[in-house]
């Protein structure tokens, strides 16, 4: 956990705003994913799974397919976590007198930058 920093308003050089993101790029992981994730599915879980079936010693089948299901987890929690970032595409930066530099992600940084500046959101 991080310790809590307390800043007055009065401490602050400087406020800006930056994008920290390029939305295409985004949306290009995204199509990859959404193409990848049905084909992988495909070819290597449906035919895991139909192998099974086989005569196979079944505990190489199973770790196969343990294995492949993991790998598909896997990229379906870095999907859902890069889903979770996307609208933070904003950094608010404030630097203060003391060189400390804190950056805060938010999908509206204009409503937190008017409340450092002290004017009315």
């Amino acid at each position: 956990m991080h310790k809590l920093t307390v800043i007055k308003k009065e401490d602050i050089n400087q406020i800006s705003i930056k994008k920290t993101g390029n939305p295409y790029n985004c949306w290009l992981i995204r199509l990859l994913y959404v193409i990848w994730i049905p084909l992988y599915f495909k070819k290597e879980i449906m035919t895991t799974l139909h192998d099974l079936k086989m005569s196979f010693p079944d505990y190489v089948e199973l770790s196969l397919f343990l294995s492949h299901l993991a790998l598909l987890a896997m990229f379906l929690l870095l999907l859902y976590n890069s889903e979770l970032t996307a609208p933070y595409q904003q950094a608010i930066k404030v630097s203060t007198k003391s060189n400390l530099k804190i950056c805060l992600y938010a999908e509206e940084p204009e409503e937190i930058t008017a409340i450092l500046r002290n004017e009315e959101g």
